[in-house]
């Protein structure tokens, strides 16, 4: 009897404590902390780094803090993202300010104030910038919209190799990208369909992959997975005498279309009317005179029909004589 009051005893002290750290220890990084999948926090002791804490299946850390491939197995993964930090108050999970910039459902740059974060996420995200003022090769000053694909390659560069290492990713990438822009016109970049724009972000990472500008982010722990031009803006009064312009250009086209029709029309009518020689013209004649306003005179012009009729008469027997 006293071994069962015993071990109800120990299995209530031990869900106590397991409420403890659930409940309170873990959401307030107590000596525990909840690591999301997908993320991962730093545990500094004092002021010094001493080690990283990761959630997310199928990726690990290597000896330097790089995130790679793989698994890693620890006891916790049996309570899901809680992670055992260390003694407290000596260890704690780092916390440090962020600002970032995404687009909102219409379009438009986001900008997130910059506030404390206690976590690094680890997966793909979309930063926004603006690039202002990039001269074409015609000196056009054009206005881009950048949207950069990235991730941290290594959570300990990425929080204290700079002070923020994604916007300085963002400045350095900047003069590179307005260098690139510098050599296409407006016109070359923004074509009638997507299909320009695809071709002009593929330029921006081929050039830049190949001056091996990317890697120079790898001190940062950033790593850059693409560029993409969400949108080119030229000034006003440019804009406006190219939209003149195409559309002057549509119109011709459809001029020249019509104009294109009628001269086969017109080739096909007197082709025929050539075919019946005489009789062929003067019928082309006087139904061009019906649809003048003196076709209602022609009218009473005496015997005018039935000299019509004969000549039609005439016409077709020819053709069935042949």
């Amino acid at each position: 009897m006293d071994l069962i009051i015993f071990l109800l005893l120990l299995a209530a002290i031990f869900f106590f404590f397991i409420c403890l750290i659930w409940f309170y220890l873990a959401p307030n990084n107590i000596c525990f902390t909840f690591v999301d999948e997908g993320t991962a926090k730093v545990v500094v002791r004092g002021k010094k780094f001493k080690k990283c804490l990761m959630s997310w299946r199928g990726r690990t850390f290597d000896l330097e803090w790089n995130v790679v491939e793989g698994e890693q197995r620890s006891f916790w993964d049996f309570f899901g993202g809680l992670r055992w930090v260390g003694f407290y108050p000596f260890d704690k999970i780092y916390a440090h300010k962020f600002r970032w910039a995404t687009l909102d459902n219409e379009g438009n740059i986001e900008i997130h104030e910059e506030r404390w974060q206690d976590y690094v996420l680890l997966e793909d995200d979309y930063y926004a910038f603006k690039i202002q003022e990039a001269e074409d090769k015609n000196s056009v000053p054009l206005d881009f919209t950048m949207i950069m694909t990235a991730a941290p390659s290594n959570v300990y560069k990425w929080l204290f190799n700079a002070e923020n290492s994604l916007e300085l990713t963002i400045v350095k990438a900047g003069p590179a990208i307005k260098d690139i822009i510098g050599e296409y016109s407006y016109e070359e970049m923004v074509g009638e369909n997507d299909q320009k724009k695809f071709e002009l972000d593929k330029t921006f990472m081929e050039i830049l992959s190949q001056r091996k500008f990317f890697e120079q982010f790898k001190e940062y722990g950033v790593d850059v997975k693409s560029l993409q031009s969400k949108e080119i803006d030229p000034p006003a009064s440019y804009r406006e005498v190219t939209l003149t312009k195409r559309t002057k250009e549509h119109e011709a086209a459809g001029i020249s279309a019509l104009a294109e029709a009628e001269a086969g029309r017109i080739e096909k009518v007197y082709d025929t009317i050539l075919k019946h020689g005489e009789d062929g013209k003067f019928i082309r004649m006087f139904e061009a005179a019906e649809k003048s306003p003196l076709s209602a005179s022609l009218t009473v012009v005496p015997g005018l029909s039935q000299m019509v009729e004969r000549v039609v008469s005439s016409a077709s027997e020819k053709k069935k004589s042949k």
